[in-house]
């Protein structure tokens, strides 16, 4: 049975990774490896283990991007606008693999204030190219300039309820955790890059755009073709049923 996502908040989401603005001064690539770490961790270990709670095979091959955001149960908030680093990344083309990771920062929004729960995460899958435009724009804000929606299971996720839901909603939210299904109310939540963490990790300045899409970011570090190789596995491992999009 489906645990109702309102039990789930964004508040254990933003107790990894609090920083104020004078401690981000002195961030190095240390950060955004164990960010980019704990990402693939999280992720895979959700979709290893997670058993009816993994996000459908069908639903990851529809994806053109993910954004992946491991988490730990609330600490406090060091700051009264907390924010959490997450990791993305886009299908490339023509050969449909996932490409590089880029960093970007999760901001609360206007909504309730979550109750965390021990060792989850929150994955958002996008769903269309309208919501890979607006990743590595300027910023999301839910509710605004994107609209989400829980990511579905079972028969829910089979390809004509799918773009049923697809028709409405660009993000799909899902749950990483053993024990949990269903996602996270995001209703004014912001999602931007996060231009000094891909500086620190990639050694240089590049956007974001430029580095999910593969392009001018030189010689990738080993974590992040680790975090490739694993994505494509994962991604590439089918549910017992079908339910891929035709």
């Amino acid at each position: 049975m489906r645990t109702s996502p309102s039990a789930i908040l964004l508040t254990a989401l933003l107790s990894a990774g609090v920083s104020s603005p004078a401690e981000g001064a002195e961030r190095n690539a240390f950060d955004e490896e164990m960010a980019l770490s704990r990402a693939i961790a999280r992720f895979e270990k959700h979709q290893t283990n997670a058993g009816e709670a993994r996000i459908p095979s069908g639903v990851l091959a529809s994806a053109k991007g993910i954004v992946i955001f491991p988490s730990t149960a609330p600490r406090g908030m060091a700051e009264e606008t907390p924010e959490v680093k997450g990791v993305a990344s886009l299908k490339l083309e023509p050969s449909g693999k996932w490409g590089p990771p880029g960093f970007v920062r999760l901001r609360e929004g206007e909504y309730s204030p979550l109750r965390g729960d021990e060792g989850t995460g929150l994955a958002l899958l996008i769903m269309t190219d309208k919501g890979t435009r607006n990743l590595y724009g300027k910023k999301w804000i839910f509710g605004k300039n994107v609209a989400a929606a829980d990511g579905p299971f079972g028969r829910e996720a089979e390809p004509r309820f799918l773009r049923l839901l697809l028709k409405r909603h660009s993000v799909l939210s899902y749950l990483l955790s053993d024990r949990l299904q269903g996602g996270v109310d995001l209703q004014g939540a912001l999602v931007a890059p996060d231009a000094r963490a891909n500086a620190n990790f990639y050694g240089r300045e590049i956007s974001l755009k430029k580095t999910l899409r593969d392009e001018g970011r030189g010689n990738l570090p080993d974590l992040a073709d680790r975090f490739m190789r694993t994505l494509n596995k994962l991604a590439s491992q089918r549910d017992a049923g079908p339910n891929g999009l035709d």
